[in-house]
């Protein structure tokens, strides 16, 4: 599967997303996708691109879950990061891809600058 939309990434996450608290809130919790970030350290190699989607339950429990590109197994990998995502590092401005540019693209834009708010 190649990931171009954002019901491809949701579709990827729900398959290989190995924790049952995310599957079941990607059907009734709150799903965004934030775009693409530029996390270089959590890839096989320098210059990755990849998306970051933030779920959360029904029970405010929230995850931030990567998905970057594989070119060993080519596909896809993902993490769950730890913490909030570095906005200085959301690519989104720089692409006319929808999914690059994630949910709400104009807010995005305004949090680059900010690494330490509250989504």
């Amino acid at each position: 599967m190649i990931i171009r939309t954002r019901q491809n990434l949701l579709d990827w996450i729900e398959k290989h997303v190995k924790c049952p608290g995310v599957v079941r809130s990607l059907q009734d919790g709150i799903v965004e996708v934030l775009g693409g970030f530029d996390y270089t350290h959590l890839g096989p190699r320098r210059g990755w691109a990849g998306w970051i989607v933030r779920v959360k339950s029904k029970y405010d429990k929230c995850w931030f879950i990567a998905v970057f590109p594989d070119p060993v197994r080519h596909g896809y990998k993902y993490r769950e990061l730890q913490g909030k995502p570095s906005w200085s590092k959301w690519i989104g401005d720089k692409s006319e891809s929808r999914l690059y540019q994630g949910d709400d693209p104009v807010i995005y834009r305004l949090l680059k600058g900010q690494d330490n708010v509250a989504l």
